[in-house]
């Protein structure tokens, strides 16, 4: 019997171009001081596999902390000190250093390069612990007694290993003299501006939590509109919604006809549509709405973010409508969820400080984890971000994370809405903890500050118009079906139905009575009036 071919080594998880192009950056001055001081503290030598590049690299990090420029001479006499010298021994000597200077592109993505060193340096160390792992069982070691090993070898390597200062003392700190601080960008709501100490950080990321249906898109489009009309590049990214839809929500903020109205006769070939057009769209010329495509890829969304910083020269903002659609309608929703989101919070991050952009990204609580104290408003600061992060792992990286629930309506014939937006984290600066009390026209897509009494958000009375509203349950719905279709308690829906039927914000075929139908009051019996009971 033949014997079995044996087994081909994996390749070792590496990159020697991004390796090489970290090094020469600093030698080709193809990258300013910030962007290297990105770089140095976000890899460390130890993560370089190619041992000429990792001493290279060590040698320009100590430099680096001592406040001298990265130049051939000061290297060359960095790495004499160090005893690395004879290293560059098979690459030509010191000439190694003009040839990788020669050979750095200008404008090369060199923060990506030590994020991607990075990651395949954790790779390495994962296949690493697994092979420790196999020779110890190998030699007999018993389970329970792994974790005790594995540290144990873990700290002799850190021990005899080559220590890299990274670290600098508190008082060395001339460099930051003078560092501007990041600036901020007002919101299109007063009281949200007073509780974030001014508005949205640049450089930042915000993430806007809540259940479905309950006014997020809308307040992001009211954002971004808000943005645009200030002269800032704005790019506006929606799964579920088509450029056209898009288009009439913000129309129909600055117009009187409502979005679903505009929606069917603003894109008309006649000069009544065309003028409306001209009237909801002024002053959008920076907005722009990317669509979404088969194929389209996370890396694709932030190109187009650069696209729009290096024409404008201005600090973009920008919408991700929403979370996670996005990671599931892209290539990049391909990957384990968790990794994706990993993967889009460090793209995130890296373009944020790139180009100082501030992303508003939405994200939807599962309903799994949309529990009752949530639903009663009952949740705790920490309740309610711990729901929202299940739903994406972005919130740690965000420097205010705001959830928005609406509540039930006014009385008729205000058909607007109460609503909540509650700051539940802020990186920079504190908050009051209070909800910001808010009014939503949902006619126009719109929210404003509430100034009336008795502001108390209830999401009943909204979810059971919701309900029947849709066009299905225009003829109405019994008491039953309804608390069937509401997801709330059932006898918090009864109450409320009631209530509402009581006070007129619905219209009930049987007043005072258990029985009968209930209907959206747009969609009563025309010229039928009900009776009220006594």
């Amino acid at each position: 019997m033949a014997r079995p071919a044996p087994a081909v080594p994996a390749e070792v998880p590496r990159d020697d171009v991004a390796e090489a192009g970290i090094v020469a950056a600093p030698l080709a001055r193809t990258c300013d001081a910030e962007t290297w001081a990105r770089v140095v503290g976000a890899v460390a030598p130890a993560d370089f596999y190619h041992p000429t590049l990792r001493a290279i690299f060590a040698a320009q990090v100590e430099l680096h902390h001592q406040g001298q420029p990265v130049d051939v001479v000061t290297l060359a006499e960095q790495m004499r000190a160090a005893g690395s010298l004879g290293l560059l021994a098979a690459y030509n000597g010191e000439a190694y250093f003009v040839a990788l200077a020669a050979g750095a592109a200008p404008g090369a993505p060199v923060v990506h390069y030590a994020q991607q060193v990075r990651r395949l340096a954790e790779r390495r160390e994962q296949i690493r612990i697994g092979e420790l792992v196999l020779q110890r069982l190998r030699q007999g070691l018993e389970a329970e007694q792994l974790p005790a090993q594995l540290a144990a070898s873990r700290e002799r390597e850190l021990r005899v290993g080559a220590i890299v200062r990274l670290a600098r003392p508190a008082w060395d700190c001339a460099d930051l003299i003078g560092e501007r601080p990041p600036e901020q960008i007002p919101s299109a709501l007063e009281p949200l501006n007073a509780a974030l100490g001014g508005g949205y950080l640049t450089h930042s990321l915000v993430v806007v939590n809540g259940p479905t249906k309950h006014g997020k898109s809308s307040l992001a489009l009211q954002e971004a509109r808000f943005r645009a009309e200030a002269g800032d590049p704005v790019l506006v990214v929606s799964v579920e919604a088509r450029r056209r839809e898009i288009l009439s929500r913000l129309c129909s903020q600055r117009l009187q006809p409502s979005w679903n109205w505009l929606h069917l006769h603003l894109w008309a070939q006649d000069p009544q549509a065309e003028q409306l057009r001209r009237q909801g769209l002024a002053g959008l010329r920076t907005l722009e709405v990317l669509e979404f495509r088969p194929g389209l890829t996370v890396r694709a969304i932030f190109d187009e973010v650069r696209r729009l910083a290096d024409q404008s020269g201005r600090r973009p903002f920008v919408v991700l409508d929403y979370l996670q659609r996005i990671l599931s309608r892209t290539d990049d929703g391909r990957r384990d969820p968790r990794m994706a989101q990993g993967i889009l919070s460090d793209q995130l991050a890296e373009t944020t400080r790139d180009l100082g952009a501030c992303f508003f990204v939405l994200s939807a609580i599962p309903r799994l984890h949309y529990s009752e104290k949530i639903r009663g408003h009952e949740a705790s600061d920490d309740e309610l971000t711990g729901a929202a992060k299940e739903g994406g792992g972005v919130e740690y990286d965000a420097a205010a994370v705001l959830f928005l629930r609406k509540g039930r309506m006014l009385a008729a014939p205000d058909r607007r809405s109460r609503a909540a937006l509650k700051v539940t984290g802020q990186r920079f600066g504190a908050h009051n903890g209070e909800p910001i009390r808010l009014l939503f026209d949902g006619a126009h897509n719109t929210f404003v500050p509430d100034d009336t009494e008795d502001a108390t958000v209830d999401p009943v009375p909204a979810a059971v118009l919701a309900v029947l509203a849709k066009p299905v349950h225009h003829s109405g719905l019994s008491i039953t079906e309804l608390v069937k279709k509401v997801d709330h308690r059932d006898a918090v829906v009864r109450q409320v139905v009631r209530e509402m039927a009581r006070r007129g914000e619905l219209w009930h075929s049987h007043p005072g009575k258990n029985r009968g139908v209930y209907r959206h009051p747009d969609h009563a019996p025309t010229g039928e009036q009900q009776e009220m009971p006594t």
